[in-house]
Order: C-alpha cells, then structure tokens, then sequence
C-alpha cells in the first residue's frame, strides 16, 4: 500500500494493539498532520467497550497514507485490507467479535440480522413511529447515494454491459393457442412484437414465469 506525503493525504489506515495481545484496526478521516497525536483511536461501536480503552495499555500504529475522495473509498480499502491481511475468526480481532466491521461476510450477515430484528422489536431506526412517515423518502435518498456509489466504482457500468448481453440475444416467442414460434433478434424486438413488456418475457427466461400475452419465451 502506497505511501503518501505528509501533505496529500485524506485518510489514514491503523491499528491498535492492546497489551493482552488483541487488536483493533481503522480507517479515519484526517484530523491532524500526525495521526498519532490527532486523539482518534476507535469507532463508536468499538467504544461501546471502552474499558478496554480505559483499563489496558495500547499502542496506536499507522499502517498506511490514504488518498481518498470519501470515507467509503477508504473503508472499502480498509475492509480488503483486513481481509487480506488477517484470519477470518481470530479471537484477537476485536472488529469481529465486537462485531463493528465487516471483518467476515459471516460476522457482517448475522450482525446485520441481529441488528435488523432488534430493531423491529425495540422501534429503532426506520421502525421509529415517528419515522415511518418519512421511510419512502429516505430510502429514496439512500437509492440515489447507492446508485452514485455505483457510478463512481464501475459496478452500474458493468451491470448495464451484462444487462445488454443477456437482452441482445436471439428469442423465440411461442404463441400457447396456436404453437407457432417466432424468432427476434433480442427480447426488446420480442416484446415490440407482442406490444408486451420486455421485463415479463425476461422472467419467463429466467424460469420465474410461465406466459405473458398468450406467449411463452426461450433463447434461440
């Protein structure tokens, strides 16, 4: 991992080492022109055990200089970072078993359901009555951060090149009454002819429909 200069830098990687021989890694926005003396060492979740931080001695390591244009490129490097770098279910690892990162996709899925269901019991978040007015739009909101997220990293770009290459191929549409069979050239072709819906048809495809417009479909 590149490091940078003492002034192009936005975020920095680190660890924190505690006497007992566990550890605790990061990623933070820059506070100061030295990351050992800026007073950051943890997350709010991780805080929520804060006697460790309080009670036992600990060492602040800087393991790298980030350049990033927000804190989700920096966390993104983070998490493959840790992956990369560490076990998956090390009993050191406070991230994994304190559960505030996505150390593993096992730990961040049932942290994910745990807190889920605890929401819906308890009334927090989006199951706050006061905020379930309010849901649609800001799940809208969340939609268009998603989708720009999307953009900046490629994978809409992506999406949209399989998108294409799975509707461009060749269809065959049977009519159920008749049995005759028509090819197109692609499933947009296909359901033009048909004045159908090419979202219908591609259902069909994928085994998750039976007929729409008195028409089954298959690739050619």
């Amino acid at each position: 991992m590149k490091r940078l200069s003492q002034n192009n830098w936005t975020h920095y990687l680190y660890i924190i080492n505690f006497e007992d021989g566990c550890f605790y890694t990061g990623v933070s926005k820059r506070k100061g022109d030295d990351p050992l003396t800026d007073g950051y060492f943890g997350s709010s979740s991780a805080k929520k055990h804060s006697e460790r931080w309080k009670y036992m001695k600990f060492e602040k390591q800087v393991v790298a200089l980030l350049w990033c244009e927000g804190h989700s490129e920096a966390y993104s490097i983070e998490t493959n970072w840790q992956k990369s770098t560490y076990h998956v279910n090390d009993p050191n690892c406070i991230n994994e078993h304190f559960g505030s990162t996505n150390f593993s996709e096992d730990t961040q899925r049932q942290g994910g359901k745990t807190q889920g269901r605890d929401n819906v019991e308890s009334g927090k978040g989006f199951w706050r009555p006061d905020l379930l007015e309010i849901r649609p739009k800001t799940c809208q909101k969340g939609g268009l951060k998603g989708g720009k997220s999307a953009v900046q990293t490629g994978q809409l770009a992506e999406a949209r090149k399989n998108a294409i290459k799975s509707t461009s191929k060749p269809i065959i549409l049977t009519n159920i009454k008749t049995g005759e069979e028509t090819q197109y050239p692609s499933l947009h072709a296909a359901a033009r002819a048909i004045d159908g819906s090419a979202g219908a048809l591609c259902r069909i495809l994928k085994g998750k429909g039976k007929s729409h417009k008195g028409y089954t479909a298959r690739y050619a």
